[in-house]
């Protein structure tokens, strides 16, 4: 029964990573609740009419880091992309289009972030 355990929790295991890799986080209202994101991994996705929007990381050096906002018009077979460079040591609170973010922690290959819904 022990094999039988194991073996169910690793399918559960399993099963919640790939349906956390399979799309990137949507929170309908941007709930505000500590979020990860990881080096070149879409952490925000919106879709509405025609335009697929994206939010990566791209990472930190020295008290900078960089946010990419990718956007996708249409039926455009690749999406143009705008990179943004914040200064952590000015401010924690960055802005990206019309996403405000609060970045708690910044690494080289990940932030801990919440939105700021307001």
């Amino acid at each position: 029964s022990n094999a039988l355990t194991r073996a169910i929790v690793i399918f559960f295991a399993m099963l919640l990573l790939t349906s956390c890799l399979s799309k990137p986080i949507q929170l309908n209202d941007r709930d505000g609740t500590e979020q990860l994101a990881l080096l070149g991994i879409p952490f925000w996705s919106d879709d509405r009419a025609w335009t697929h929007t994206e939010l990566i990381y791209g990472g930190r050096s020295g008290s900078e880091i960089v946010i990419i906002f990718s956007e996708k018009v249409g039926n455009d077979t690749s999406p143009t992309n705008k990179e943004y460079k914040f200064d952590l040591s000015e401010s924690n609170v960055v802005t990206v289009d019309q996403y405000r973010l609060k970045i708690i922690m910044a690494y080289e290959a990940d932030m801990m972030f919440r939105f700021v819904v307001n």
